[in-house]
């Protein structure tokens, strides 16, 4: 379990936090555009003055040739793109790429004193995902759609519902994401904690929602987490928390009605594993192949193209551009928005983080669960990648995913007993004594 100390935010990292309060509120200019902005702007404002009075304070990373390189193939993108877009098109894009463009320059170079940062914006994350959760029950119980949220769709005969995370797909990432990371806020030694049965509570109205959203991903990524957990908690714990969390669950669905609960179990197995619609392989295969297929048929691509890419059209789905084909895959997203140069330092940039979390762990460093926490939600969210989910770009999940690369790179202060490392990090814990 890792608590917040109680040291104080510095100045700083509080507008920092405040930034990110701001952008994840982002469905809010579906409601008033103007609005919004100025709430942007205010957090922004307040950021620059914050790093202008404190900058004799602050602490810079030494040169990484990784981030630095990606953030330069970052940059490439809006010049790549502003003479192959109209005006609208690259306004409409840019006021998109911007936001957590400059959040990743900014947390990128200046290095953050401890992991308080990082685990008041994972806690925050958290709880709004619950509120998301909540806006889709809401509406699922009041046969409404909130008017600032993405349309709702119909889904094998049911009804599917945004949420304040944004698209009707965002919360099948986020909310499994969010739940993941309640782990890391969880005491193991005492299960019934105050403290617990308040992550307990986040668990169930996330799990209850995710499956609501009727997707695919929700499901296969609830199994991906359940997988990750075996390597923070013993199995006899995993199945007492998650019986315990599926019957509050069903307690849920149960308040809607039984016979939607039979309805709504049945659509996901059928959708995701069977032929509903397409199955989980069709689907997969469908987003590697048809669709990058058909922008290649209406973009040339040449060595030029190959090297820096084509630029914001081919972010379309991402940065609001409805004109052009959407890849559904984030991998083909960087590729062919900016190249070769841009995959590679992606990719260099995802290996180096993960060997900087691994040899942190290997120290010895207090933080073991944080450890492990960064490792398999950087996988996570590598795994989501290849369905273009809400990761890369997305205002709430990319920002998380930039945070985590940061992160990494942060080697925190050793308790004074210096304990020893944890060498069951590749191992389940099931398979050891303490069944």
């Amino acid at each position: 379990m890792l608590k917040l100390s109680k040291t104080e935010l510095s100045r700083i990292d509080k507008s920092i936090f405040l930034f990110f309060i701001i952008y994840s509120l982002h469905t809010l200019r579906n409601l008033n555009l103007f609005f919004y902005f100025f709430l942007f702007f205010f957090g922004f404002l307040n950021l620059i003055i914050s790093l202008i009075i404190d900058f004799s304070s602050l602490k810079f990373y030494r040169f990484d040739i990784f981030i630095y390189l990606f953030v330069f193939t970052l940059l490439l993108l809006p010049i790549n793109s502003f003479l192959n877009l109209s005006f609208n098109e690259f306004y409409t894009a840019i006021t998109r790429y911007i936001p957590p463009t400059l959040f990743f320059l900014l947390l990128g170079t200046i290095r953050p004193k401890n992991h308080n940062l990082h685990l008041k914006i994972i806690d925050y994350f958290i709880f709004f995902t619950v509120l998301a959760a909540f806006s889709i029950f809401f509406q699922l119980y009041f046969e409404i759609e909130i008017p600032f949220l993405a349309d709702s769709t119909i889904r094998e005969g049911l009804v599917r519902y945004s949420s304040l995370l944004g698209s009707l797909t965002s919360f099948g990432t986020l909310g499994p994401l969010a739940l993941f990371s309640i782990i890391i806020f969880i005491d193991k030694s005492k299960l019934l904690s105050k403290s617990n049965f308040k992550y307990f509570f986040y668990a169930v109205i996330i799990l209850s929602a995710s499956i609501i959203t009727l997707q695919k991903a929700a499901i296969l990524n609830i199994l991906i987490v359940f997988f990750f957990s075996l390597f923070f908690f013993k199995i006899k714990t995993i199945i007492r928390i998650s019986l315990f969390i599926m019957f509050l669950v069903f307690m849920i669905y149960y308040f809607f009605g039984s016979t939607y609960v039979v309805t709504t179990l049945q659509t996901m197995i059928n959708y995701t594993f069977l032929n509903g619609s397409l199955s989980f392989v069709n689907d997969f295969v469908s987003r590697a192949t048809f669709y990058i297929s058909i922008f290649l048929d209406s973009n040339n691509m040449n060595f030029f193209r190959f090297i820096f890419g084509f630029g914001f059209k081919a972010l379309s789905g991402i940065l609001g551009l409805n004109n052009y084909v959407m890849l559904h895959n984030n991998y083909y997203d960087i590729f062919f928005s900016g190249g070769l140069l841009h995959i590679l330092s992606f990719l260099l940039l995802i290996l180096e983080s993960l060997f900087l979390i691994l040899r942190n762990y290997k120290k010895g460093e207090p933080y073991s669960d944080y450890s492990k926490f960064l490792f398999f939600s950087v996988v996570y969210v590598l795994i989501n990648m290849t369905i273009g989910a809400s990761t890369f770009y997305h205002p709430i999940g990319g920002t998380f995913f930039f945070l985590l690369l940061i992160f990494s790179r942060v080697t925190f202060q050793r308790l004074k007993t210096n304990p020893q490392p944890n060498l069951k990090f590749w191992k389940l814990d099931s398979l050891h004594d303490n069944l």
